[in-house]
């Protein structure tokens, strides 16, 4: 496969969540993920970065209730009380 898949979803782990936020955010962000969403089940809570001028910005959060939404696959949208 070439290039950078369009949308990441990370569910995180207590044994891998540093590392999940910290050093697959800055591999995805280098290597151009579109949308990486981090899925939090601890903290029932999503937060979404889109990527702006080459950077991954926090585009949209949303913790125990709420609707996110997909900025790269139109139409998609996650219920947040739907997954936890």
């Amino acid at each position: 496969m070439n290039g950078a898949p369009d949308l990441v979803a990370e569910i995180l782990s207590p044994s891998t969540g540093y590392y999940d936020l910290r050093s697959k955010y800055k591999v995805y962000e280098k290597k151009g993920v579109r949308e990486y969403w981090i899925v939090d089940p601890q903290h029932k809570s999503v937060q979404v970065f889109c990527r702006q001028e080459g950077k991954a910005v926090l585009d949209q959060e949303a913790e125990q209730q709420g609707t996110i939404r997909s900025r790269v696959i139109g139409g998609f949208a996650v219920e947040i009380e739907n997954i936890f």
